[in-house]
């Protein structure tokens, strides 16, 4: 089960998209190796390379079927989600950071506002 699970895993990583045309080819790939590897339960990874090709020829075979524009819409956007995501991120840090020096510096002027020495002095009154 696991070169099977290996796999899968892999077609799934050399997916450049991931929208619903590509989930139902997931779904269709997925059965057939499930289906292969209940027929033949000692199967191994080259077997199932053998009985469907490598994933990189899978995906290239997928690929070079669909449409052009959903691709490049898909690329499109999914570029554009990465893009946002690291603005985010990246000002979320420089938010944090911020915070960070303004917290420093309110702490160094009260401990500058404390009295540094103060001398007191007991006197016993008899």
């Amino acid at each position: 089960m696991n070169d099977s699970k290996r796999y899968l895993k892999k077609i799934r990583a050399i997916l450049p998209v991931w929208g619903s045309y590509e989930k139902r080819f997931y779904k269709d790939i997925r059965s057939n190796v499930t289906e292969f590897c209940m027929a033949h339960p000692d199967y191994t990874y080259s077997d199932l390379e053998h009985e469907f090709t490598s994933p990189e020829e899978i995906v290239s075979h997928y690929l070079t079927s669909i449409d052009p524009d959903y691709l490049s819409r898909k690329l499109s956007f999914a570029k554009y989600v990465k893009a946002t995501c690291t603005v985010l991120i990246s000002a979320i840090l420089i938010a944090f950071l911020i915070w960070n020096i303004v917290l420093y510096n309110a702490r160094q002027e009260f401990i500058n506002a404390l009295p540094a020495n103060e001398d007191t002095t007991i006197e016993i009154i008899e």
